[in-house]
C-alpha cells in the first residue's frame, strides 16, 4: 500500500478546532468522478462549484484511478471541502483551500501524510498532534479554526489556521541564536518558537528571584528559575529543539531533565514527578516534545515545574529575558514551504 510505505520525512497533520469538523474516506469505484464523490458524501455546493470553476487549474483530479484511496477533510454543518488527499497508485497529491482558491501539489513518494482531526481541547496521545496545539497556541493565542501543520526532520515548518473569517500562515525560518521563529506568507515576524511556561500551569507559585528567602531553609537564595504550579502528572515539554544533557534524582532538584540548545542555551526541568517513558541522556527533542510530568520531587513545598533558562550558565528569568530579535534579511530569503 503506497499510503503506508510512505517514509517519515514529511508529516502533516490536519487539526479542527470546532466540532463539526470531520474527515470521510472514501474508495474510488469504477465510473466515480471527483465531482460525483464530493456530492454522494455531501460537500457543499459552494465547494463543488468553485473546484468545477477551477477545471482546468485541476487536470489531477480527472485522473482517478478505481480503488484509490481519498480522506475529505470539512468544517461547519455544510461541510465546506478544506483538503482532499488522493493516494493515487501512482502519484499522492493533496487538493487544499486556499482563501476560497483551491490549489493542488503532489506530493513526494517519500512523504507521510495523515489527517487528524479533533477539537483543539481534545486530550490527544498522539505525540505530533499535541506540539501542534501547544506551538500554535504560542503563534495565534486564543484563535480557533482548522490548523495545518508540516512536520520535516522533526520540526515545524509551516502552519495553516482557517477560521471561518480568514487564513493565516506561519513558517519556519533559521534563527542564529538558536531560538526558532515564524513568519507570515508576508514576510512579517510572528513569534519565536520558544516556549517560556512549558506546562499547563494554573499559577506562577514563585518568579525569578537572585534575592528570595527559601520556603524551606528560610536563607536567603537566589531562585535561579519560576515555579509553575500545576497538578501531579500535568505534562511538561521541551521549551525547544535540543538534546538532553542531564538526568538526575538525588538533589533537592528532584528529578531533573537539562536539554542544551544553540548558542549556550539551557533550559532546566526540576521536581518532576517522573520522567517521559525512554527518555535518556544524549536524546534528541523536538520543540513542544514531552519530556516528563510535573511533581513534587526533592526540596519542594508542592506539585510545580521549577523551570530555568540559563545562557552561557547565567540564570535568566524565562519570563523576562530580551529573546533575540528578527533578521528581515532571513525574512526577506524565507522558504515558504506551503504543502497545503
Amino acid at each position: 500500500m503506497l499510503k503506508q510505505n510512505l517514509t517519515n520525512s514529511l508529516l502533516l497533520l490536519t487539526l479542527m478546532a470546532w466540532t463539526q469538523a470531520s474527515v470521510i474516506h472514501v474508495t474510488v469505484q469504477p465510473g466515480d468522478t471527483f465531482n460525483t464523490i464530493l456530492r454522494k458524501n455531501g460537500i457543499a455546493s459552494q465547494s463543488i462549484d468553485q473546484i468545477n470553476a477551477q477545471a482546468k487549474q485541476l487536470p489531477l483530479l480527472s485522473r482517478l484511478n478505481p480503488y484509490d484511496t481519498i480522506e475529505l477533510t470539512t468544517h461547519g454543518p455544510s461541510q465546506q471541502l478544506t483538503s482532499a488527499i488522493i493516494y493515487n497508485k501512482n502519484q499522492p497529491y493533496i487538493l487544499s483551500d486556499n482563501n476560497h482558491h483551491y490549489q493542488i501539489h503532489p506530493l513526494a513518494q517519500d512523504d507521510t501524510v495523515s489527517i487528524v482531526n479533533s477539537p483543539t481541547n481534545e486530550t490527544t496521545q498522539q505525540p505530533d498532534k499535541i506540539r501542534i496545539q501547544r506551538l500554535t497556541a504560542v503563534l495565534f493565542p486564543e484563535q480557533g479554526g482548522s490548523i495545518t501543520a508540516a512536520i520535516k526532520s522533526g520540526q515545524i515548518i509551516s502552519l495553516k489556521l482557517t477560521s471561518q473569517t480568514q487564513t493565516q500562515y506561519a513558517f519556519l525560518a533559521p534563527n542564529p541564536s538558536g531560538i526558532t521563529e515564524y513568519y507570515d506568507n508576508h514576510n512579517q515576524f510572528i513569534g519565536h518558537g520558544f516556549s517560556r511556561t512549558p506546562t499547563q500551569y494554573k499559577r506562577i507559585s514563585s518568579p525569578f528571584n537572585p534575592k528570595r528567602i527559601h520556603p524551606i531553609s528560610k536563607k536567603t537564595l537566589p531562585h535561579k528559575g519560576v515555579d509553575l504550579a500545576a497538578p501531579i502528572n500535568t505534562p511538561v515539554w521541551a521549551a525547544a529543539q535540543g538534546t538532553v544533557i542531564h538526568k538526575s534524582s538525588d538533589t533537592g532538584y528532584g528529578n531533573l531533565l537539562i536539554i542544551a540548545h544553540d548558542n549556550n542555551i539551557k533550559t532546566y526541568y526540576a521536581h518532576l514527578n517522573k520522567f517521559h517513558k525512554n527518555l535518556q541522556v544524549g536524546h534528541k527533542v523536538q520543540a513542544y516534545e514531552t519530556i516528563g510530568y510535573v511533581g513534587s520531587t526533592g526540596h519542594s513545598t508542592g506539585p510545580h515545574l521549577h523551570f530555568e533558562l540559563r545562557i552561557n550558565d547565567t540564570p535568566l528569568d524565562p519570563l523576562t529575558t530580551e529573546i533575540p530579535t528578527p533578521n528581515q534579511q532571513t525574512a526577506n530569503h524565507l522558504e515558504k514551504n506551503y504543502y497545503f
